[in-house]
């Protein structure tokens, strides 16, 4: 082989060499650019409403300006320069995009499970036994709950049962990891007795009624219109109006629920009925004042 021949051997492997240096020079230098830059979180679990702050760094320097940030779901997380928004329960990918690359967070949000008192405000009658639940979300938290009532002469309450005890107000409270629940109280005195009440109703020619109502203590009653042989045109045909169950509405009124409706009365402090706000009675609203006639 000529000593020409042999050189141009020679050149031709080191132009292939060199161009093989650079290429693998090129290939580690965009190695080494895609792992210049991190997000400072690869994941991040958050609660509703809680936030967090992203962070794109290389080389330990802070890239803030010419990145942008997205969310792949909005109403789960939303971001804006970096600052991550927990939105609703569900997952989303917070990505940062930086001189042509893409860097993400897998973002799980969930809900959070807020602890209430099953009941804020309560009215209920002397004697009566109520069961009330500290709750997180559906859950009943039953350990380390420490309950009490302000006046236990008007109510106590163990584990979340009251016992009503005299008319009276008190606050019942639950305690759970440094934070109370309260639940205001109101103990009426019963209205369980016989009432009569009468009506002359001008409209229809002075017609002449009769009410008989029976509240029981088992939150039960009937309401009927009965003959009174001293009627005007005499005796007016008797009858059960509705009958239903009963409870207080607030201290001075007693709401009573029948098939197809409601009747509302007020009552006194000794919890004897006053007089009648909306009352059914059979075709016609009437104003009544019924008269307790035995306790």
């Amino acid at each position: 082989m000529s000593s020409a021949k042999m050189k141009k051997i020679i050149l031709l492997f080191g132009i292939i060499c060199l161009l093989c240096s650079v290429l693998s020079l090129s290939a580690c230098g965009s190695s080494n650019q895609d792992n210049l830059y991190k997000l400072n979180f690869s994941e991040l679990n958050m609660k509703v409403g809680e936030s967090e702050r992203l962070e794109l760094s290389g080389n330990g320097v802070i890239i803030l300006e010419g990145v942008e940030w997205s969310s792949s779901v909005e109403s789960v997380a939303t971001v804006e320069n970096g600052r991550v928004q927990a939105v609703g329960a569900g997952e989303a990918a917070i990505t940062a995009s930086y001189n042509g690359a893409a860097y993400t967070c897998s973002v799980t949000v969930e809900e959070v499970q807020t602890i209430t008192l099953s009941d804020t405000e309560l009215f209920l009658v002397e004697n009566d036994v109520e069961t009330i639940s500290l709750l997180r979300g559906n859950t009943v938290l039953t350990e380390n709950v420490s309950w009490a009532s302000s006046d236990p002469a008007v109510a106590t309450v163990a584990e979340g049962t009251i016992e009503c005890l005299s008319p009276g107000e008190t606050m019942i409270t639950a305690e759970y990891e440094g934070k109370t629940y309260e639940c205001d109280l109101t103990v009426c005195a019963s209205p369980a007795g016989a009432y009569y009440a009468d009506i002359i109703v001008t409209e229809m020619e002075d017609a002449y009624f009769e009410f008989d109502l029976v509240i029981n203590s088992d939150k039960t009653y009937t309401y009927n219109r009965r003959d009174n042989e001293n009627a005007p045109d005499g005796p007016v045909a008797g009858g059960l109006v509705n009958s239903g169950t009963w409870k207080f509405e607030d201290k001075n009124r007693i709401v009573f629920t029948f098939s197809g409706g409601e009747m509302r009365m007020r009552v006194g402090t000794n919890g004897a009925l006053i007089s009648v706000g909306e009352l059914p009675t059979g075709g016609m609203d009437a104003e009544l004042t019924f008269n307790k006639v035995n306790d």
